[in-house]
């Protein structure tokens, strides 16, 4: 050995010495009070070892009097970021020698180090590239092994870290996981995200399909409806109109989320009408009607009650809806369910819509007649007559408001209860009789009236109290 290379291999032994002693001593300043200071603090570390102290510092987190998941998930996102700058195999030995905090913590750390490194925010450009190249592989295995866990935190970080990976290979283990916990919404809806994220073939992810023929729990929760939903939408992506096997689950996955939420029941009628074996008419495509809750590819699922059923030619025929019923929600109230694919032509100045029906998908039913004596059964047949209603008996449930004189609320929808439906006065001599109805929105009353007021479709009708049982 010469004496430069003698004094070159001696100013690298220095160099090293001084970016340890530095790195030391930095640590050594990461001593904050704050847990999350402290997290922040050991990020900015390049040395792998602040992992470790990283995975100290969130268990911590999770004995403070009153733990924060969110602290939890920022210290382990902080050792993805260290480990994204060095190296993971220390978060690959925390999660497959750990117990289940360790495993959340690692699995974790390492979503954020694909997440990072997919980003370009560690070292830049083809640097980060050709890192997650390297490690996208032995990382999205050590996940997919944590989905056999039995703790169901850990599976749910292990859904996420495999979303991540944007490996297709994962789908088929993911939907067996994501099967294996289908009575747990929180864990299946995590599980069908990550599919969502990744894609697959349909082959694949049809086993899926069993989400949506279970029923619904009697105490529901958002996810049960999103995991039904999400599937939804998985599926039509993927599905073609012939694929018939999948039309009934989808309504009858519709059916159960009802009035629960429109957005999440739309998903899955979508799927049923796609899968309907009816394609929509596409001689008269419609056009854009300004509003935005009446899109063009917009799918209206009403009954007779709310528009009435419109015989063929389709094409010619019009109807009137009302304007706050942006969605048209399936009601129960004796008529048949259709769908009906709509292009509104005009607005009256109370709201009232004129639409021209496009295409209609199921055969059209008839209205179940009215009992003998009366001309109406809801309200909203009363009030689709308009004028013609005046004078006319109609038979209703209904609960009143509290106060002075009293206003009738139907229950024929229970979307609409107190909120947004067609509402009728009493006439002042009737007020006694009134107070004999129902205040309760659950503990309707049957009534008898007369129509003797008309009103401007939803509001301002008066009726004669003719019987309250």
């Amino acid at each position: 050995m010469t004496p430069g290379m003698v004094v070159v291999a001696f100013t690298s032994v220095v160099a090293l010495c001084n970016v340890a002693l530095a790195q030391v001593e930095q640590r050594s300043n990461c001593r904050q009070p704050k847990l999350r200071d402290r997290a922040f603090c050991l990020s900015k570390i390049e040395d792998a070892s602040a992992i470790t102290e990283l995975l100290d510092v969130a268990k911590q987190m999770r004995l403070e009097r009153y733990p924060s998941k969110q602290d939890f998930v920022y210290a382990s996102e902080n050792a993805g970021l260290v480990a994204a700058k060095t190296k993971t195999d220390r978060l690959v030995l925390i999660v497959s020698k750990g117990d289940a905090t360790a495993q959340r913590f690692g699995l974790i750390a390492l979503r954020h180090t694909l997440s990072i490194l997919r980003m370009g925010y560690a070292q830049g450009g083809e640097r980060d590239k050709a890192h997650r190249a390297k490690i996208v592989g032995p990382t999205g295995t050590v996940c997919r092994e944590r989905l056999a866990a039995n703790d169901r935190e850990v599976v749910d970080v292990a859904f996420g870290c495999l979303a991540e990976t944007a490996d297709t290979t994962h789908v088929p283990a993911i939907v067996k996981a994501t099967l294996r916990h289908e009575t747990h919404a929180q864990l299946a809806v995590a599980g069908v995200r990550a599919l969502g994220e990744l894609g697959g073939k349909l082959a694949e992810l049809r086993p899926l399909v069993r989400l949506l023929e279970n029923p619904l729990p009697d105490k529901w929760l958002v996810d049960d409806l999103s995991v039904r939903s999400e599937t939804c939408r998985i599926l039509a992506r993927l599905v073609k109109e012939t694929d018939r096997w999948v039309h009934l689950p989808a309504k009858v996955a519709a059916e159960r989320i009802g009035t629960k939420s429109s957005q999440q029941r739309e998903a899955c009628e979508k799927l049923a009408a796609k899968t309907s074996g009816t394609a929509i008419a596409t001689s008269d495509k419609p056009k854009p009607s300004g509003r935005d809750w009446f899109t063009q590819s917009s799918l209206e699922r009403c009954t007779n009650r709310r528009l009435p059923i419109l015989p063929q030619p389709i094409s010619t025929q019009r109807a009137r809806m009302g304007l706050d019923d942006k969605h048209c929600d399936p009601v129960d109230s004796g008529g048949g369910a259709v769908e009906v694919h709509l292009r509104v032509t005009g607005f009256d100045k109370t709201g009232v819509a004129t639409a021209k029906a496009l295409a209609i998908f199921g055969k059209p039913v008839k209205a179940t007649p009215p009992p003998r004596g009366a001309d109406y059964v809801t309200l909203e047949d009363m009030a689709l007559d308009a004028k013609k209603a005046k004078g006319k008996i109609i038979v209703f449930r209904a609960f009143r408001s509290h106060a002075e004189p009293p206003t009738l609320y139907g229950c024929s929808i229970p979307k609409y209860e107190g909120d947004g439906g067609v509402v009728v006065q009493v006439r002042d001599a009737d007020l006694a009789l009134a107070r004999q109805i129902s205040s309760v929105a659950k503990e309707c009353s049957a009534i008898r009236a007369r129509v003797v007021r008309v009103g401007n479709y939803q509001t301002e009708w008066t009726v004669e109290l003719l019987d309250v049982k």
